[in-house]
């Protein structure tokens, strides 16, 4: 089995954050760059399959990335078989087109399996996975808190029989206020005064 492993240099989040002079973005020519750390968990589910199953381990970078040589050879320190640092795009790349150069790597170079953090600290918008997906026109699962090998799957449990079904009870309607706006805000205060949910 072969799986890859998409890490990301992020901004260490112990540091002190410095606006860009129009403050339109973070300047990150001083800040410390750190492995994201929900990439790092997804490298450490690959290594736990990896130990049981003897899978190849392949963390992927785009070189575009401030500091991923680092993150690359921490997740080879870690235990990844190898490491990749894809080139193109630029510094800014966003979701989007981070997923179009890994498609484009795991098109040429494909995994049984692709492992990835369920976001970076510096986007959280947690889109690459379905967005690499769609580019590799494969499924995919989000937020999966786990990854187990199994060598000899059971079969699968028969479908539960459905013996009944009831309807649900039905509850007081809705009451509708007619008239215009004050009418209508007079009438919810007095409704609202009559519960002693306000008062005056």
């Amino acid at each position: 089995m072969r799986i890859v492993v998409p890490v990301r240099a992020v901004p260490d989040l112990v540091e002190e954050i410095e606006l860009t002079a129009d403050e339109t973005g973070i300047d990150r020519d001083y800040l410390k760059f750190v492995v994201s750390e929900w990439d790092e968990q997804a490298l450490e589910e690959a290594l736990l399959v990896k130990d049981s199953s003897g899978a190849d381990v392949v963390a992927v970078g785009l070189a575009s990335d401030p500091d991923i040589d680092q993150a690359l050879y921490t997740a080879l320190a870690k235990g990844a078989d190898s490491a990749v640092k894809i080139t193109g795009g630029d510094g800014g790349l966003l979701t989007g087109g981070r997923a179009a150069l890994l498609a484009g790597y795991l098109a040429a170079e494909p995994a049984d399996l692709v492992i990835t953090g369920v976001q970076a600290a510096d986007d959280i918008d947690g889109q690459l996975p379905p967005m690499l997906a769609a580019h590799l026109g494969q499924p995919h699962v989000s937020v999966a808190v786990g990854v187990m090998a199994v060598d000899d799957p059971a079969a699968a449990a028969p479908a539960p029989a459905v013996r009944r079904l009831f309807r649900p009870e039905q509850a007081t309607h809705a009451e509708m206020l007619d008239g215009d706006a004050d009418e209508v805000a007079e009438a919810i205060a007095d409704l609202l005064r009559s519960r002693g949910l306000v008062k005056g």
